[in-house]
């Protein structure tokens, strides 16, 4: 994330002020994906909820590969891509023939459980791969060939509650969250699945209609469910891709709230997660309108 940062502000592995920064972050991700053997990109200490950074290192290589790398580094990154999409489609969740649940992810590889804040990172970093030209593994499901990506749209539409939003876990439910609602706009729309203004029809755009309109209720800059910062990265990348007067009448206000909760140091606490976290929301957040990260490409 905070090397992504530094992308956003048009930075890239070769050129610009940050370059130095970005591929020292990119040879340490590179190098957690390569003391692994089964394709998992996790650092020490990550046992318990590998996934996360698994699909944000999956984002993030992407987006190196999809800007301006070198030859060596470009063919690093794709056996370290390769690896771990296969990972994450072995991943995802199989409960049973024909189940709901199936096509979400859970904290680690193997729990074969769901749970949406882990899915949204994994759907969002293989439709970057997808984006790159990375090969997405199809797997067998109920006797038919299916994307990983397909399986887990299913899922998030399977999440969806009668108010709009999404759930925690379309097992347990649990009512619908707004951090989970708004990463599941942005995951919709990177997956291609659009409300009617952005070009989709059908069900499947009033499905999102819904969606959209539970998030401006709920997750309002001015609302937090205790996930403030991982619900406007997603909110934000979603109200970007709206464009439109959803976009210019949000974007001041998140511009405005991220300036005045700026430590005097220069960084955001996010989340109680540490500052990095919430530093490298805050700058990617505050950098979208440049557009220069793929994954911001309209």
């Amino acid at each position: 994330l905070a090397a992504m940062a530094m992308m956003a502000n048009g930075s890239t592995a070769e050129t610009g002020p940050y370059a130095r920064q970005i591929t020292r972050g990119m040879n340490y991700v590179l190098r957690c994906a390569e003391n692994q053997d089964d394709g998992l990109i996790a650092g020490p200490g990550a046992e318990y909820r590998s996934m996360y950074g698994h699909g944000f290192s999956m984002l993030f290589l992407a987006q190196c590969y999809g800007m301006e790398v070198s030859k060596d580094y470009e063919t690093r990154i794709k056996k370290v891509l390769d690896k771990a999409v296969l990972l994450t489609a072995k991943a995802q969740s199989n409960l049973g023939k024909g189940s709901n649940y199936a096509g979400g992810w859970y904290y680690t590889p193997s729990s074969g459980s769901d749970e949406g804040s882990v899915t949204v990172t994994q759907l969002q970093a293989l439709r970057a791969c997808r984006n790159v030209g990375i090969k997405i593994p199809t797997l067998k499901f109920d006797g038919k060939d299916l994307s990983p990506i397909e399986r887990a749209v299913a899922y998030l539409k399977h999440c969806q509650e009668p108010d709009g939003g999404i759930c925690y876990s379309a097992s347990s439910r649990g009512g619908s969250r707004p951090a989970i609602s708004a990463a599941g706009i942005a995951c919709f729309y990177a997956a291609g699945v659009y409300d009617r203004a952005s070009g989709g029809g059908g069900k499947e755009a009033e499905m999102v209609e819904r969606l959209v309109a539970y998030c401006k209720s709920h997750a309002k800059v001015d609302q937090s469910d205790g996930h403030w910062f991982y619900t406007h990265f997603y909110m934000a990348q979603a109200m970007y891709h709206r464009g439109g007067a959803d976009w210019k009448n949000y974007y001041p206000q998140i511009r405005n709230k991220l300036l005045s909760m700026q430590s005097i140091d220069g960084s955001w606490n996010g989340d109680g997660v540490g500052t990095t976290y919430g530093t490298a929301m805050a700058c990617i957040i505050l950098q979208l309108p440049y557009g220069y990260l793929p994954i911001c490409q309209k």
